[in-house]
């Protein structure tokens, strides 16, 4: 039963039952993941979902998992466990301004598809992504509640910063990463009590999951792993695509000057991607190792072995401070985003690059980490969703959003 059948449109949340009007008896909720960051914050809350009797989740696989030229990660979300109930392929061949509004395009006629298939509850959400706000611009005729992770962020040297507002004034109901993020939410004209803080949930996996023993990982990278070594990821500043790839070349100049090699992870769908892919490819060697795709397991052993997190990924700022090590943040894709200690800024300059890259080696650096806590919570943010959600009278639930003004000062 689709929430279209029984959300009462002026009805409130939290708030009593209308009359005559009865929640299913268990809720659908879609779960839509784009890309492999996106599902490795969705993979606990998914298996909270599962734990819970009140709800059922759906998991809509669509975009990069399912692309051949991104590492086909479909099968990577199989082998963790979880079958998809639908598939919105939407990537297309080229990452140009064009294609990737193609791909929302293509993207929203699929999300319809998938929901008037599966007639969800619930959809959620998570992030910043253009395949993502397809999914939620599908939703809004269907009148379903949408349910957002990770809303009130910054990355300024994204477009998808613009994305993930708008996101939240499509969504209901918000779970955000830190306080301030609330705050934000909430500042966007969001009612604060559908406003709660989670942490990030991916920190719970970072916490939960076994890790691999190095030669699996060795095995996985095709080569000995000597120490030190670094682990890079570095996507387009989709403000400016066009520098992607010698923005590339001059992270590849600084690595190669320091002598430390790194496992660098492929960039993501954003435009200027495929040139950053091309550079890699070009130039790999012993010090530049690309892969495609570790999965979490292995890019989570990776980050407890390696000396730094280096590149622009959100990972290296979310993620890589709760191992304890440095991240290099190479220029302003991040900018905004609320960071620790661990992270050193830095401007994408060859100076500059090398200067930090030495820093992190540093054993003094690591060592000054130690007790630096991750501001981005502490590993519960699965359970603190489902549980919230479980307190919702989902029959009053309503895709109704009155404009929350801000108190007059």
């Amino acid at each position: 039963m689709g929430s279209r059948d029984w959300a009462h449109p002026a009805a409130g949340c939290p708030g009593g039952s209308p009359t005559g009007v009865e929640r299913p008896a268990v809720i659908r909720i879609g779960v839509v993941t784009v890309a492999r960051s996106d599902f490795n914050y969705l993979e606990p809350v998914l298996h909270a979902l599962q734990a819970h009797p009140m709800f059922e989740p759906l998991l809509i696989v669509a975009a990069a998992h399912l692309s051949e030229a991104h590492g086909y990660t479909l099968d990577m979300i199989e082998a963790r466990g979880f079958s998809a109930a639908a598939r919105v392929p939407m990537t297309m061949p080229t990452d140009d301004p064009l294609a990737i509004a193609q791909s929302m395009a293509r993207g929203t006629e699929g999300f319809a598809q998938a929901y008037e298939s599966l007639k969800p509850d619930a959809v959620m959400l998570l992030g910043d992504r253009y395949e993502t706000h397809a999914a939620a611009v599908a939703a809004t005729p269907f009148r379903i509640p949408l349910i957002h992770l990770h809303g009130g962020e910054e990355t300024e040297g994204a477009i998808d910063n613009v994305l993930r507002h708008s996101l939240t004034k499509l969504s209901h109901l918000h779970f955000t990463a830190t306080e301030a993020y609330r705050q934000r939410v909430i500042q966007m004209g969001e009612q604060p009590g559908r406003v709660w803080v989670s942490g990030a949930p991916a920190l719970d996996l970072v916490l939960s999951l076994p890790r691999a023993e190095r030669a699996e990982l060795e095995q996985a990278v095709a080569r000995a792993l000597p120490d030190p070594f670094f682990v890079t990821t570095y996507h387009p500043v989709t403000v400016a695509p066009e520098t992607a790839a010698q923005e590339t070349h001059t992270l590849m100049d600084a690595i190669e000057a320091v002598g430390v090699p790194t496992i660098w992870t492929m960039p993501n769908t954003d435009p200027g991607g495929l040139a950053v892919r091309e550079v890699l490819t070009t130039r790999a060697s012993d010090l530049v190792i690309p892969v495609e795709n570790l999965g979490a397991k292995l890019y989570y052993t990776a980050l407890s072995l390696c000396a730094a997190c280096v590149g622009n990924s959100s990972s290296g700022l979310l993620e890589a401070p709760s191992f304890g090590i440095p991240t290099v943040n190479i220029g302003p894709r991040q900018a905004g985003r609320i960071r620790s200690k661990h992270v050193m800024d830095v401007d994408c300059e060859l100076t500059a690059i090398i200067a930090a890259l030495t820093n992190a080696l540093d054993p003094d650096t690591k060592s000054s980490l130690k007790s630096v806590p991750n501001p981005y919570g502490n590993g519960q943010a699965a359970p603190q969703i489902v549980q919230t959600l479980a307190t919702l009278d989902w029959s009053s639930l309503s895709v109704v959003k009155p404009f929350a003004d801000a108190a007059p000062r």
